[in-house]
């Protein structure tokens, strides 16, 4: 399955689950499902924004952006920041409703129904979610399955509620205080997402440089290398250093060696890597004046 379709498959049993545990949780007058149900619709809504951010993040380089669109989908992910943000406050607040003014919730045959159908549903969409992501070592995915992964979790709150305050009969404020537990488990997920999206538009090292050092210094001109930089731009990583070599060598060898170097860490890491080496003659150093 590829990643579009994973998003498409899953967006299909996002609506088709949201809409049955807003419009039941509203029948039963069960707060903590309405707020489920809300949190399994942004799920939904994470997958259009998805969807829409792979299609322009595929469009090839042009004059204006060389090296791509990949970033579009870190972007794509700090909209889903703010979307699980704002939804957050919105549960947490549907909670505090509660709390303060509870509603009594009566049994319905409907209640373990909907629970077992919603994990069913939810385990499903986060197992789909994950091993796609990972087949594909797709950020965006994975980081959405963890989205999905919280709706898992949310909707075992609401299983517990139940058990509690219907089968029990537990305070009904129970309820209110299940709705802010799963906001405030929303905002976790809101502040995972953000760290994940952050490291690519902060350009953090995606490379460790102990191990790019390991492979370029097994080549046996390669006295030393210095100045290792990486960061990732979409699915694809960019790696540069400055490699040392003896400053004898003709122009031709050492032109061919920064290509057998491109070479080697491509073939150790994957074609995805994209490396620039700049030789440099043994005993001196050039600095980077820029960013990539």
């Amino acid at each position: 399955m590829s990643v579009q379709s994973a998003f498409t498959f899953t967006l299909l049993l996002n609506i088709i689950l949201a809409s049955s545990k807003m419009i039941i949780g509203l029948f039963l007058s069960w707060p903590s499902l309405v707020s489920d149900g809300l949190h399994t619709l942004s799920d939904g809504l994470t997958n259009v924004v998805a969807l829409g951010s792979i299609h322009f993040a595929q469009k090839p380089k042009d004059e204006n952006h060389p090296y791509g669109h990949g970033r579009i989908e870190s972007l794509a992910m700090l909209v889903i920041v703010a979307f699980l943000v704002y939804l957050s406050i919105e549960v947490f607040m549907k909670g505090w409703s509660q709390l303060i003014n509870p509603m009594m919730i009566e049994y319905h045959p409907l209640m373990i129904g909907i629970v077992s159908f919603s994990l069913g549903v939810n385990f499903l969409v986060v197992f789909i979610k994950f091993s796609v992501g990972r087949r594909h070592n797709h950020r965006l995915l994975m980081a959405d399955a963890k989205h999905s992964l919280s709706d898992v979790l949310s909707t075992l709150l609401v299983a517990f509620g139940a058990i509690f305050v219907v089968g029990l009969k537990f305070d009904p404020r129970l309820d209110g205080l299940l709705s802010m537990l799963i906001a405030l488990l929303i905002l976790k997920i809101a502040f995972d997402v953000f760290k994940e999206s952050a490291k690519e538009l902060l350009d953090e090292a995606i490379v460790d440089p102990k191990h790019i050092e390991a492979i370029a210094c097994s080549h046996p001109l390669v006295h030393s290398i210095h100045e290792i930089r990486s960061r990732l731009s979409g699915k694809i990583v960019y790696v540069d250093f400055h490699a040392q070599c003896d400053p004898e060598l003709p122009l031709l060898i050492t032109h061919e060696l920064a290509h057998d170097l491109e070479v080697m860490i491509q073939k150790e890491l994957g074609d995805h890597v994209h490396v620039i080496v700049h030789v440099e003659p043994l005993g001196h150093h050039y600095h980077h004046r820029s960013s990539f």
